[in-house]
């Protein structure tokens, strides 16, 4: 958009800011930012191998304008405020950056090792007590089926005797 108007390109040049040592920290998100900044950079270098320097044209382009034109005036936008809030808001997610967390930190892995822990028990202790409810009610059924058995072989005790000795006398005959 602001190419067709015929807009020239000038990059800012912000002023270097020196920090002391003691107010600058480093956390794992600065780290995080650095390795992501080093990578882009990595990706550049190797892009630039394969097409032309755009700097160098830029300021090819930007001297010959100069020479053409020789204008010593400051810009004045003309481009509509509405326009420029538009085109903001469509360049807007392009431009925030987001920092994934590195799965590999061992802090994290701890972390997930304690959460895990923590689900392990809880499910330990639920399942101990539906443990110890089947453990007693099966110790109630054995107790039951032994005591009836026990009452069944007291009651036919007798048929039982009665029985062996019809055995007894069958094999007597049969012999």
């Amino acid at each position: 958009m602001l190419s067709s108007r015929d807009c020239v390109d000038f990059r800012p040049i912000y002023p270097t800011e020196e920090l002391d040592e003691e107010a600058i920290t480093e956390d794992d998100a600065e780290l995080t930012l650095n390795k992501v900044e080093e990578e882009i950079a990595e990706e550049e270098t190797d892009n630039e191998d394969n097409y032309i320097d755009l700097n160098v044209l830029k300021a090819q382009t930007y001297k010959s304008d100069m020479n053409e034109s020789k204008q010593e005036e400051i810009l004045e936008s003309t481009v509509d405020a509405a326009e420029w809030n538009l085109e903001v808001e469509r360049v807007l997610p392009q431009l925030k950056v987001t920092i994934r967390t590195d799965n590999k930190d061992w802090r994290i892995l701890v972390d997930q090792m304690h959460q895990h822990k923590d689900g392990i028990e809880s499910a330990l202790k639920e399942a101990k007590g539906y443990h110890e409810k089947l453990h007693n009610e099966i110790s109630r059924t054995l107790e039951k089926v032994s005591s009836r058995e026990k009452y069944i072989n007291n009651q036919l005790e007798h048929l039982v005797q009665e029985y062996r000795s019809a055995q007894a006398l069958l094999s007597e005959v049969t012999n």
